[in-house]
């Protein structure tokens, strides 16, 4: 387990070196405008957005809300006015020649490989990892010495219609029994907290609903655990 995990590249020191290396690209485009031609942007017309008359209250004082529609992400208007976005965006980006370098770059660079600090319980670590290829990291677990780690979980073979997220924060039971770990819908703050029982081989079947939740302590036999909940408005 030790010398596995010491073979993996430093996830804070590869982070901030892939950020960085991000902030660098970016510049590079905009310095690249600067003393070049000017770009014809006459082109762009963005959709319209028709205003509401939504308000809310507080202390009297009442604040206009007029784009709230724009807020129901499943409504035609909303669905339309999006998809107007991101063909501006998309064909924007496609009159930039340093594009696709910097598109290969990331490739190339971006968090591949970069593993999350294991969190050790028993003689099991827990710990996401940067797959290149893959979308979404992979929760792994080693258990005992000199063994290779084994996926635990995998978004991206549980993902079917592209709109899940995970982060890289999961919950452990006191000897590694049962690890948590949070799965988001359509980029949402909130998340589901799922289980997965390592002894059995197995996702269980109980789960704390979408909210903002966390684990707070684990009970010493592993039977239960204590945790916060903050249900979403309705």
């Amino acid at each position: 387990m030790k010398d596995y995990l010491t073979r993996q590249p430093m996830a804070r020191v590869t982070f901030r070196l892939s950020i960085m290396s991000l902030v660098f690209v970016a510049f590079a485009l905009a310095c690249a405008r600067e003393g070049g031609e000017e770009m014809d942007l006459s082109w762009i017309t963005y959709p319209a957005v028709e205003r509401g008359s939504d308000a809310d209250a507080y202390y009297g004082v009442e604040v206009p809300d007029p784009y709230r529609a724009l807020e129901d992400e499943g409504s035609e208007a909303t669905q339309g006015w999006v998809a107007t976005q991101d063909d501006i965006t998309e064909r924007y980006f496609a009159l930039l020649p340093e594009r696709q370098e910097a598109v290969s770059y990331l490739k190339d660079h971006w968090l591949d490989g970069v593993v999350m600090v294991p969190v050790r319980k028993g003689d099991k670590a827990f710990f996401f990892k940067a797959v290149p290829g893959k979308p979404h990291n992979l929760l792994y677990m080693i258990q005992g010495e000199g063994t290779d780690p084994e996926v635990v979980f995998d978004l991206n073979e549980n993902d079917p219609d592209g709109l899940r997220s995970t982060q890289a924060s999961i919950t452990v039971s006191p000897n590694g029994r049962y690890v948590g770990y949070p799965i988001q819908y359509a980029g949402a703050d909130a998340a589901e907290t799922h289980f997965y029982d390592t002894e059995a081989g197995r996702e269980l079947d109980e789960f704390i609903p979408e909210a903002r939740a966390g684990v707070t302590a684990w009970l010493p036999d592993e039977s239960g655990f204590f945790y916060s909940y903050v249900d979403l408005p309705t």
